[in-house]
């Protein structure tokens, strides 16, 4: 009885290696399926859409304590100062917060004022804080880019 259970299990073991290796010569293209010869695979159509930037451009942005420092000194001016600078030079874009994605405090649609490019983002912010510091300023930022996009919404009439 042992024997024929060993016999059985090796004879098991043979069969499925003998599958797996037809599997991976067929998939492979090595050698006919069913007396047919493999045939050069179709080239892939052309990429649709808008195309994607360089592989060295989607580097991870590696932040230092210089970042820190350029955004410790950017939130030394009131939001109601810059807005006042920023309309001097018509320049109407709301502020946004890097992560992810960019977060548009205090704006409905901020998809659309990213896509349409009506958005500046606050130099030195990030989802990935270097340090505890760098997470307060973040946070600073993002209560100081709500502040900003508050006051232009109010000049403007428009959300």
């Amino acid at each position: 009885m042992w024997l024929r259970l060993v016999v059985s299990a090796s004879l098991a073991i043979v069969l499925v290696v003998v599958a797996i290796n037809f599997g991976m010569r067929t998939l492979r293209g090595v050698g006919p399926i069913d007396g047919v010869e493999m045939s050069e695979p179709e080239p892939a159509p052309e990429p649709v859409g808008i195309p994607l930037r360089q592989t060295h451009d989607l580097a991870l942005a590696r932040f230092t304590q210089r970042d820190v420092d350029a955004l410790r000194e950017y939130l030394t001016t009131s939001p109601r100062d810059r807005l006042a600078a920023a309309l001097a030079e018509e320049d109407t874009r709301f502020l946004g917060v890097r992560g992810l994605s960019t977060d548009v405090p205090s704006v409905d649609d901020a998809s659309r004022a990213v896509r349409e490019g009506r958005v500046q983002t606050i130099p030195g912010t990030t989802d990935a804080a270097i340090n505890e510091e760098h997470a307060e300023l973040i946070a600073r930022a993002r209560r100081y880019a709500a502040a900003y996009n508050a006051l232009l919404l109010s000049r403007s009439g428009a959300r």
